[in-house]
C-alpha cells in the first residue's frame, strides 16, 4: 500500500502544484524563452514548472521514507541542484557555475551521504574502487544531470522518457526488496505523469533547467541504488543496465560533445543536432516523441532482460 500510495500522491500533488506554476511562473519570470541559436523550437515565452514536479516528488516519497543520512543527503543535494537550476533559468548562469554548483550538491550525497559506488562488478571479476568511487560517482550524477538537459528539447520529451526510466527502476527495486528505492522511484513516476498533463505536446509548462537538473540527478541517482537491497553505499554493481536505462539521453550527450568539438565549438553551446531534432526533421513532432519513447522502452527491456536472472 505505501508504495501505491507514492505514486498516487506523486501524480496527485504534481497536478495540483502544476496548475498554480501555471498561474503564477509567469508572474515570478519564471518563463522559457526560445529563439537564436537554442535547442528548443518552440515560439514565445511559456510558464517553468519544474518546481511542481519537485514538490510532486516529494510529498510522495516525503511520507514513506525513514529519513537515513543516505536519503536525507539525496534530498539535500536535489533541493539544492533544484536551486541552481531556478537561478539559471530566472537570472541565467555561465556554464563553469552551472558545473561547479552540479559538482557540489553531487558530493552531498556523494561524500556525506554515503551514496557512492564502491565496487563494480565486470562479468567475473570485480573492481574495487576505493578511493576513487567518490569523484566518479560524483562525475555520473553530473554527466546524467546534464544529459537529462539536453534532452529535454521538445515538448513532454525529458519528462515522458524518464517516466518510462523511473518505472524500470522501480521494478529494479522490487526484485531487489529495497523499499527506499521503490518508494523513490515510485514518486517520481506519479510526479512525472501529473506533470506530462501540462507538459506533454503542446506543453503548457516546461520543465527549465530547474526541473531538468533535478530530474537528471535523481536519476543518476535511482540508476544506480536498485540493484541492491539496501538504499546507500553501492556495492558489485554491474554497469551495464544504468548505462542501457539512460542510453538515449547519455548518447545524445555524446554525439553532441563530439559534433561540437569536431566544429570547435564551445562544447555546452546550443544547437539543434540532436537525436531528437533530427527525427523532428525526418518525421515530425509526435512521431518523434514516440519514437524516443520507444528507443527508451526497448533499452529499458533490454536493462531487465540483461540484470534478471
Amino acid at each position: 500500500m505505501p508504495y501505491l500510495l507514492s505514486l498516487l500522491i506523486g501524480g496527485a500533488s504534481a497536478l495540483l502544484l502544476g496548475k498554480l506554476s501555471e498561474l503564477f511562473a509567469p508572474r515570478l519570470g519564471l518563463v522559457d524563452r526560445a529563439g537564436g541559436q537554442s535547442r528548443k523550437i518552440h515560439e514565445g515565452a511559456r510558464g517553468i514548472g519544474g518546481l511542481a514536479l519537485f514538490g510532486g516528488f516529494l510529498l510522495g516519497a516525503g511520507p514513506f521514507l525513514d529519513w537515513s543520512k543516505a536519503a536525507i543527503s539525496l534530498a539535500l543535494g536535489s533541493t539544492m541542484v533544484l536551486a541552481l537550476g531556478l537561478i539559471d533559468d530566472r537570472w541565467g548562469l555561465g556554464a563553469k557555475i552551472r558545473l561547479l554548483g552540479q559538482l557540489f550538491a553531487a558530493l552531498i550525497p556523494v561524500a556525506w551521504g554515503g551514496l557512492a559506488v564502491r565496487s563494480i562488478a565486470l562479468g567475473k571479476w570485480g573492481l574495487e574502487l576505493g578511493g576513487w568511487g567518490i569523484p566518479l560517482t560524483a562525475f555520473w550524477l553530473v554527466g546524467v544531470t546534464n544529459a537529462i538537459n539536453l534532452l529535454d528539447g521538445l515538448d513532454g520529451l525529458a519528462a515522458g522518457c524518464a517516466a518510462i526510466i523511473s518505472g524500470a527502476l522501480a521494478l529494479f527495486a522490487w526484485r531487489a526488496a529495497n523499499p527506499a528505492a521503490i518508494v523513490l522511484s515510485l514518486a517520481l513516476l506519479g510526479g512525472l505523469l501529473g506533470f506530462l498533463r501540462y507538459n506533454f505536446y503542446p506543453a503548457r509548462l516546461f520543465l527549465g533547467n530547474e526541473g531538468a537538473y533535478f530530474l537528471g540527478f535523481l536519476l543518476g541517482i535511482l540508476a544506480l541504488e536498485p540493484f541492491q537491497p539496501e538504499f546507500g553505499p553501492v556495492n558489485g554493481l554491474s554497469p551495464l543496465a544504468p548505462v542501457l536505462l539512460l542510453g538515449l539521453p547519455l548518447a545524445d550527450t555524446a554525439f553532441a560533445i563530439v559534433r561540437r568539438l569536431r566544429a570547435r565549438r564551445p562544447i555546452f553551446a546550443p544547437d539543434r543536432g540532436h537525436i531528437h531534432h533530427r527525427l523532428l526533421a525526418r518525421w515530425g513532432y509526435k512521431p518523434a516523441l514516440w519514437i524516443s519513447y520507444g528507443i527508451t522502452l526497448a533499452l529499458s527491456f533490454l536493462a531487465l532482460a540483461s540484470h534478471w536472472r
